[in-house]
């Protein structure tokens, strides 16, 4: 994507900042952790490269190679260069400024680099507005988006949030299938100044640990989101020399009731799920049902517990597997939830 401006606010360097914070506190732990860092940024954009580059020869601590070119035409030297070293992990960040530039048939080879972890920006806004578009000149851009022909049979029919979830839905399912994860979830970042989607994160694992470290990660973001968004609206008011009407509680409970009603809409999705699952007949291992709990945004594991306990102080469930004093479930325990009716 074009770099508007390279310097210690921008990405690259937010980048390989965090990157040399997870080296320090992995070495920090109490069972020390060598992990050696490394980084490869693309810019297409001539006079942004040139800027990252300088940015570059500045960032101590952490081995970085800057890549003037588009990014699909560069894909064979970023898989190389993801494979290299000792142990490699590779985690491979997509942000394109649009839908282009990342087509999925090209970018599948990155997408199957083992072990490794994909976090790619979906501009939704963009996206929702374009994609049933029947001109020939979209058409082709979102085919290769896709990755095939008939993507738009999956919200055919579709409005509002339902439609903007089929589109998401469909996109994350393509990313799973074409680099073997086992998880392909996405979380919503709002507008700042309305109440709707801005884009999504899409973040594809192989790894349950992966997703849930994901979720609790989102979970921290939400209030985070909800300040900046009360915070955005009050310096507009400022900007168009209007009196502010609302106190400002006031004011913040509006931004929240947006998130609050995402939270409320995913929840029920989540849970409607989850006692389909239990309604089969089988016990289901928490673990899948955690697992299955998660792909839905904003869903975290600690509303999942909050859910069982209420089915059970109901008489609906039953966890099987407890021991001790152990009354909840937990991961990794071969505990099993029951549906009783």
């Amino acid at each position: 994507m074009p770099l508007l401006k390279v310097g210690k606010d921008s990405s690259p360097f937010i980048a390989a900042d965090e990157l040399r914070r997870a080296r320090e506190d992995l070495k920090n732990l109490p069972r020390r952790v060598q992990l050696d860092v490394r980084a490869m940024f693309v810019e297409r954009d001539r006079q942004a490269f040139s800027r990252l580059a300088e940015l570059c020869k500045g960032l101590e601590g952490v081995e970085i190679q800057p890549v003037n070119g588009a990014f699909e035409d560069v894909v064979s030297q970023a898989v190389e260069f993801a494979g290299a070293g000792r142990n490699p992990f590779a985690f491979i960040l997509v942000d394109p400024t649009g839908w282009t530039g990342y087509g999925l048939k090209a970018i599948a080879p990155l997408l199957r680099v083992r072990p490794g972890e994909v976090l790619i920006n979906f501009m939704t806004k963009d996206i929702i507005r374009f994609v049933d578009d029947e001109d020939s000149s979209a058409l082709g851009s979102f085919v290769d988006l896709f990755g095939d022909e008939k993507y738009r049979d999956e919200w055919k029919g579709l409005a509002g949030l339902e439609r903007e979830d089929a589109i998401v839905d469909a996109y994350c399912r393509r990313v799973r299938e074409a680099g073997g994860f086992k998880h392909v979830v996405s979380t919503v970042v709002l507008h700042p100044d309305r109440d709707r989607t801005h884009y999504h994160l899409i973040y594809a694992t192989r790894s349950d640990a992966g997703l849930i470290a994901f979720r609790d990660v989102e979970a921290k973001a939400l209030p985070q989101q909800q300040q900046i968004r009360a915070e955005k609206r009050r310096k507009k008011d400022q900007a168009d020399d209007q009196i502010q009407l609302f106190e400002d509680d006031v004011l913040d409970a509006s931004v929240s009731d947006y998130v609050t009603e995402l939270m409320e809409r995913y929840g029920a999705l989540a849970e409607a799920d989850a006692e389909s699952r239990l309604k089969r007949g089988r016990p289901v291992p928490y673990d899948d049902l955690l697992s299955a709990a998660l792909q839905f945004p904003t869903y975290s594991e600690k509303r999942l517990k909050e859910w069982i306990d209420d089915r059970r102080r109901a008489g609906h469930v039953q966890v099987d597997g407890l021991q001790g004093r152990e009354y909840k479930p937990k991961r990794g325990k071969n505990h099993r939830i029951r549906w009783i009716g």
